[in-house]
């Protein structure tokens, strides 16, 4: 119970920091259309709902298959995922484990000055971190979508709907580095060759693949081809599709826990 009420704690501590950095942009007219802001302030609020269903679902198979946790016990919930290493990294960050496997530097020390801030919450914060970096991917996500098709909710359905696409929302780097995949794909868009070449190194700092990021350049001409191709236009086949991608991903999920 002290873990559950610690947990709720932390996350409404990081919540207000995060409603004053939303505030704090507005009054310097960072974001300076308030249309826009309620825009994706809905869109927000959509990518926490379905990161929450996603968490409660899987909370609820594994309570199912394993037993009895807490909610907020993510480290033991995805220990699939090997999260308790990347944690242990994160809470005493050393040179040569933050290069170890995958990772690289930046989200560890992420996690961990924040973490700091929060009395040492680490695995709140790393959850935390990742609503945040998914949040902000549905926001530009959403900006590239509408750029080129006029249909941009169905699409963005089908990308929420994507088999795994519940570790955007896991206390992990994935959620950060894709986020940053993203915004290398936004800068494409918008024709910004600096915050392209920023979003790609910084994605590299968060880990191995980043350079993935890099190798998106080549599709700058292409992006409007791409995102009207996402786009099924057919009612009854999108839901169809829709709806088998959503059972797949309870699948995957379901495996994860119990054990291929």
């Amino acid at each position: 119970m002290a873990g559950f009420v610690g947990g709720v704690g932390a996350a409404f501590i990081m919540a207000a920091i995060a409603a004053l950095i939303v505030k704090f942009l507005l009054d310097i007219n960072v974001i300076k259309s308030r249309d826009n802001a309620v825009l994706y302030g809905k869109i927000v609020i959509s990518a926490i709902v379905v990161g929450v269903v996603y968490l409660s679902v899987t909370v609820f198979m594994y309570n199912t298959i394993k037993g009895q946790t807490n909610y907020f016990a993510f480290n033991e919930i995805f220990a699939f995922y090997n999260i308790d290493k990347i944690l242990g990294i994160a809470e005493t960050p050393m040179v040569k484990d933050m290069f170890s496997g995958m990772l690289m530097p930046l989200y560890p020390l992420m996690v961990h000055v924040f973490g700091k801030l929060v009395f040492e919450q680490y695995v709140l914060t790393a959850q935390f971190i990742s609503f945040v970096s998914a949040c902000a991917s549905a926001c530009m996500l959403y900006a590239i979508i509408s750029k080129y098709n006029d249909n941009a909710q169905n699409v963005m359905l089908l990308a929420a709907s994507l088999p795994y696409a519940f570790m955007l929302f896991t206390p992990s780097y994935i959620s950060l580095l894709v986020m940053l995949v993203i915004a290398a794909v936004y800068a494409l868009s918008r024709d910004n060759n600096k915050l392209f070449i920023a979003a790609a190194i910084l994605a590299c700092f968060t880990c191995k693949l980043g350079f993935i990021a890099f190798l998106l350049y080549p599709v700058k001409n292409s992006l409007p081809k791409i995102v009207k191709a996402a786009d099924i236009k057919n009612e009854v086949v999108f839901k169809a599709v829709t709806t088998a991608l959503i059972l797949f991903h309870g699948s995957v999920i379901y495996w994860l826990i119990r054990g291929m």
